[in-house]
């Protein structure tokens, strides 16, 4: 199972980089909603204005979404947004984009977002519904605020159940790993946005490529190994 959500997480992403780095404007597909990767945890959203119509207000479900595309396969997203339900079913027209929203996420935000991944972000981390429920909640919380914590500030949640108790604060952990990220970029990370308004905005990653010196010592290496081997057969 670990080996084919890897297969699946770096081949989709990685053509999803592959179209991004081309034409991303022009680059439109067809999504099929699959459901939840592993189900997902709830938090109450609340909003600070205490005005009710505000519909980030209420129950919210956290986890990872699969989407199957004609060309991509079975890939794994991530909801860019409260703000508009996700719908279900096939045929969801998007545009792989770099400029998400109409370009109107600032750079802080898309490099919260990035420092988000990089800090946390695994292949198999959605298969389990408490992990996956986590990083969505952070995710929300870096888009909505910057000052890292669901408890305070701007955007602010509470677990719905001691069921998604574990959730909640596992993805405030998540948020504090974020806050003092230094390193380097870990992951691609590819924004789908939808094109006819109706469906959530989405991100998903592929794996940073490894930089050319250090695939070349890794193939070096490879083929010293198979060297090795082939003189301990001739010696035997």
């Amino acid at each position: 199972m670990f080996l084919k959500n890897t297969l699946r997480t770096v081949v989709a992403g990685s053509v999803l980089s592959v179209l991004l780095a081309g034409s991303a404007s022009a680059t439109s597909l067809s999504l099929d909603y699959l459901g939840y990767a592993s189900g997902g945890r709830n938090i109450t959203v609340y909003n600070l204005s205490g005005d009710a119509s505000d519909v980030r207000d209420g129950l919210k479900t956290g986890g990872a979404y699969e989407f199957y595309d004609d060309t991509l396969g079975t890939f794994v997203a991530w909801c860019l947004d409260l703000l508009t339900p996700q719908q279900t079913g096939a045929d969801q027209p998007y545009t792989v984009t770099d400029t998400p929203y109409d370009g109107s996420l600032s750079d802080a935000v898309l490099a919260r977002i990035q420092a988000y991944f990089d800090a946390n972000y695994y292949v198999g981390l959605e298969d389990d519904k408490n992990t996956s429920g986590a990083f969505q909640f952070g995710l929300w919380e870096i888009l909505y605020d910057d000052n890292y914590n669901l408890m305070i500030g701007d955007f602010v949640a509470a677990p719905r159940a001691s069921r998604d108790n574990d959730a909640f604060f596992l993805a405030q952990s998540y948020l504090a790993a974020a806050a003092s990220y230094t390193g380097k970029s870990k992951w691609v990370l590819s924004y789908l946005q939808s094109t006819e308004g109706e469906s959530q905005n989405l991100v998903t990653a592929a794996p940073a490529p490894v930089p050319l010196p250090a695939a070349g010592l890794l193939l070096a290496g490879g083929l010293m190994g198979l060297g090795a081997l082939r003189r301990r057969r001739k010696a035997a």
